[in-house]
């Protein structure tokens, strides 16, 4: 027997014994009325996971021989029970931020309007899928140094992301296997409510992604294309002019993932989605003009700057906003007259067709318009005289999360003076507070185990957790040669 073996194997199963005993403070730290409540289910989701891979990494390492060759295995193991940590570090950051006094209200409003855009999805996901409950849980929204909101995962570097030492390759697939999916908003948008509608972008990323939309998504774009190919056919279009549009298809079809996440924010805020789009895009006029697509000899995931704007107006139209497009239209134009693919421009109301009111299997054949509907434009007029009431001292009469949002934006374009001297953020805050219902914000998993015998349901739970620990530990085990950006 090698005592260094022995006394390694003991030192390691100590370390081990940590991870266990933080998953019980943060458990008993979301538990109902505490202050972490709203988390409960992804706390306990993700713990879950996690704990079933400490369980794993245990079993192994109490099977080892204490000879001298099971050092070697001892350090494999180790490395694996690091990067446990630093996959839990990565959740713990984000919700330690919700610790803070300074942070707690914006993040909790960010947390409110990320699940009154996702929840909608969700039902209808249900009603197509038997396995729904696998699903992740709602996104978590934290503060981050990036200066615009993003979600994890998409194919995104996750250098800054606190995971240097964890292989990227195998960080990438072990996050998409957890319950959680993560939206990161800028630090500076504490201060500035009105920029947080961009959130709303991300949640479009999160749908597609949780309930597998991608495919219809293209299928959906490719049929309006055709039909607009058709359409110039039959008015007698030269092969100069089917050959141009032949070649812009490429281009739609590269950008359609970003575009879609914009009309998930059209669908959910209307004019003040756009409106704070416009504002998040601007910069130097000439910059603009002569941005170009390909760059490189690629199309890129976005549009010009220029070419999304006149597109987003296109969806606000097909959602029924056409004074508030002629508005926005108008202000754009005036600060950008020029851009470089004003031929695009015609395939703009095909894109949105396509985008929204295209049937998406995931979301039991219903297209985005009919699971988030907009709100009508009578609603719209009615929020923008509410938005001018708020700004002269008014009580705000709302309780509907999206349009408390919308009224921030359309308060702050109304007066934007009046924004912090009337201390409309902290009145928005408030209100969203007194109407947030108690109890955990979850998936609706409890429901679904309503009817069934508890110890079932916990066995089930138990089950699936263990089955995703099995494929994170798979990826954790592997030494890839990629390594992380330093």
């Amino acid at each position: 027997m090698s005592k260094l073996a022995k006394r390694r194997k003991q030192e390691l199963l100590n370390k081990l014994r940590s991870v266990p005993e933080e998953f019980e403070y943060w458990l008993a730290q979301s538990k109902e009325g505490q202050p972490l409540e709203k988390h409960n289910t992804q706390i306990r989701k993700l713990t879950s996971v996690l704990q079933e891979l400490v369980e794993s990494v245990r079993k192994e390492l109490t099977a080892l021989s204490e000879d001298a060759a099971a050092l070697k295995k001892v350090r494999e193991l180790e490395e694996v029970v690091l990067d446990l940590h630093r996959i839990w570090d990565f959740f713990r950051q984000k919700l330690l931020q919700r610790g803070f006094d300074q942070f707690a209200a914006t993040l909790a409003a960010y947390d409110d309007l990320v699940w009154a855009c996702y929840e909608p999805a969700l039902e209808a996901h249900k009603k197509v899928n038997a396995q729904w409950e696998e699903k992740r849980q709602p996104p978590l929204v934290y503060l981050d140094s990036d200066g615009s909101p993003y979600m994890l995962p998409r194919d995104a570097p996750y250098s800054g992301q606190g995971f240097r030492k964890l292989r990227r390759e195998s960080f990438r697939k072990i996050v998409r296997e957890l319950p959680i999916p993560v939206v990161g908003a800028p630090w500076f948008h504490l201060e500035h409510l009105p920029d947080a509608l961009i959130l709303t972008h991300e949640v479009g990323h999160v749908v597609e992604d949780d309930f597998g939309l991608t495919g219809d998504l293209k299928a959906n774009l490719d049929r309006e294309l055709d039909d607009d190919e058709a359409r110039l056919r039959d008015a007698g279009a030269d092969d100069e002019a089917i050959a141009a549009f032949t070649a812009r298809r490429p281009a739609w079809q590269a950008w359609m993932g970003e575009l879609f996440a914009d009309a998930y924010g059209v669908v959910a805020a209307g004019p003040a989605f756009v409106g704070s789009l416009i504002d998040f895009l601007s910069r130097d006029p000439e910059r603009i003009a002569s941005e170009k697509r390909p760059r490189w000899g690629k199309w890129e995931d976005y549009p010009t700057d220029a070419l999304r704007v006149l597109t987003n107006l296109a969806m606000l139209e097909n959602t029924g906003f056409p004074t508030a497009v002629a508005e926005l239209r108008a202000a754009w134009t005036a600060a950008y007259p020029e851009h470089t693919l004003t031929h695009y421009e015609a395939d703009a109301p095909a894109v949105a067709r396509a985008l929204l009111d295209g049937q998406l299997a995931g979301l039991n054949e219903k297209s985005i318009k009919a699971v988030l509907p907009p709100w009508p434009a009578s609603r719209q007029a009615a929020l923008e005289t509410h938005a001018r009431d708020v700004a002269l001292g008014l009580s705000l009469q709302t309780k509907d999360v999206r349009e408390l949002f919308a009224l921030a934006r359309l308060t702050f374009e109304k007066n934007p003076a009046a924004w912090r001297e009337k201390g409309i953020q902290d009145k928005i805050t408030s209100r969203l507070a007194s109407v947030r219902k108690d109890g955990p914000r979850s998936a609706g998993d409890e429901e679904h185990a309503a009817g069934q015998d508890p110890a079932a349901h916990a066995e089930n739970e138990r089950e699936r957790a263990a089955k995703t620990a099995t494929r994170v530990y798979e990826f954790l085990a592997v030494r890839e040669e990629e390594a992380v950006e330093r």
